[in-house]
């Protein structure tokens, strides 16, 4: 059911995708049927690159030339292009190598490192690609400079990893140990409640008895029964205190929530504070020591391990501040098809090198009542997770309205690894990881969750997609 508008997109994707596996004929055939339905300069863009991509395929270079300078003028005279050029890049550099023009494929490699990919990991799948670059050349001793590089830099990475994985395994403790005294709090207030019920099951089990002896004996036992008055209102008292005393059990496990939030929030500010110093000095002596690999290397690890525990105490005091909170408001009038391009254009730079980002959008513009921030931080938090665990393929964020329901869903799809079926709800849940080797605090999907039920809506896995993840966002909609 795809719109025209949508058609070419879905044929220039086939079309690339069978020049990735060598089938020429089919590649070109769904290419052609690409031209005859483009309706935007951005479409109009892809399809002279994926031609392109086709002519290399076929050893025609000359013509795959041809079309990559109407890629380029195209994106010259159209500002809407100039921000998707990271393809064309990549078709570039094959059309240097296939024309054995290998100083070329140097600087458009070159080019790719300080545009997309300066500081992320996936320099260092750059940093092999030169090398490959130079073995093609036949410059031996640079090909194995690279490739040394190459080896120590994936080292310095695993060692990375290892070192978040233990400071996120601490922090985690440290929620834990604040998890089991409200644990044990709790435990006090129930038996507090238990005894204070029990006393007052006694005491009216001993005043209906105390009463049926009254009424039977009552010619009998008036002396007795001032008496008896008098023990009745020494009971009610003790009633009362009993009650005075749950009340104040209460206010005390109030306060005590209360504390630890304020403990959380208190702490979180004093962190944050010298955390985003360290972050903003490690990016200065980055960039003061960018001649020395080692300075900048090491710097580089204090930057991503300070703003990797940035991120977790971020999520810890959000996820405090949702406990306390009943629901989330939503009076903003915000255009969807804006926030979802935003998130697209932030993540994309988080791609691992054979991963394609795709945005499909039912309309071109749709604006509704709604909390734009939070849509954005779970539609962030999704994409995030799927650039995580994609090695390859592609990751398709789009939209769709239900307008007899009042409703529109989200949906972020990928190629990664998937998730069991076993699993799909336990990733919902705090500090849950399926893979610890991975970065990353385990509060994502929770946090992604809780705020997708404050504000009307639900987030699950759809467990009928079996070729990797995809993640379903319903949200009302609001009139």
């Amino acid at each position: 059911d795809l719109d025209k508008y949508n058609l070419t997109t879905t044929y220039s994707i086939l079309g690339g995708l069978y020049n990735l596996t060598g089938e020429a004929d089919k590649a070109i055939e769904y290419l052609n049927k690409s031209a005859t339905c483009i309706y935007s300069s951005t479409q109009e863009f892809y399809y002279y690159v994926r031609l392109a991509q086709y002519y290399l395929l076929i050893e025609d270079n000359a013509q795959a030339w041809e079309y990559l300078k109407k890629a380029k003028d195209l994106s010259n005279s159209k500002k809407e292009v100039q921000k998707n050029l990271q393809e064309y890049d990549g078709v570039l550099k094959q059309y240097y190598i296939a024309t054995k023009q290998y100083e070329k494929a140097l600087e458009v490699q070159d080019h790719i490192i300080s545009v997309y990919h300066p500081n992320d990991k996936s320099f260092i799948e750059d940093v092999l690609n030169r090398a490959a670059i130079y073995y093609e050349m036949g410059d031996l001793p640079q090909a194995a400079r690279y490739y040394n590089e190459y080896y120590t830099l994936n080292d310095s990475a695993q060692i990375s990893n290892e070192n978040i994985t233990a400071g996120e395994f601490a922090a985690m403790l440290g929620v834990e140990r604040l998890n089991l005294e409200k644990s044990e709090l709790q435990q006090q207030m129930q038996q507090r409640d238990l005894a204070n019920k029990q006393r007052i099951i006694i005491f009216l089990i001993a005043l209906l008895t105390l009463g049926f002896i009254i009424f039977y004996r009552e010619h009998l036992l008036n002396g007795r029964l001032r008496i008896s008055q008098k023990q009745l209102s020494e009971k009610n008292n003790e009633l009362l205190r009993s009650q005075e005393e749950l009340k104040y059990a209460k206010e005390q496990a109030e306060d005590g929530s209360r504390m630890k939030s304020e403990f959380i929030q208190n702490m979180s500010h004093e962190i944050r504070t010298p955390l985003n110093s360290i972050v903003g000095f490690s990016q200065i002596l980055s960039s003061y020591f960018s001649d020395s690999d080692d300075t900048k290397e090491y710097a580089h690890i204090i930057e991503q391990n300070s703003t990797n525990l940035l991120q977790l105490v971020n999520d810890v005091l959000d996820l405090s501040y949702l406990d306390g909170e009943r629901e989330i408001p939503a009076q903003t009038i915000a255009d969807i098809t804006g926030v979802c391009q935003t998130c697209i254009d932030q993540v994309r730079f988080k791609l691992k090198p054979d991963v394609q980002l795709i945005f499909t959008p039912e309309r071109e513009n749709f604006t509704m009542q709604t909390n734009p921030d939070r849509i954005s931080q779970i539609l962030m938090n999704l994409l995030q997770n799927a650039a995580k665990f994609t090695q390859e393929g592609s990751i398709t964020l789009t939209y769709h309205i239900r307008e007899e329901e009042k409703i529109i869903l989200f949906s972020v799809t990928d190629t990664g690894i998937g998730i069991p079926a076993d699993k799909q709800e336990t990733v919902f849940e705090r500090f849950t990881k399926l893979d610890s080797f991975v970065p990353g605090t385990g509060l994502g999907l929770s946090i992604s969750r809780m705020i997708a039920e404050k504000m009307g809506g639900t987030l699950l896995v759809d467990s009928t997609y079996t070729a990797g993840c995809r993640f379903i966002l319903t949200l009302p909609l609001k009139e």
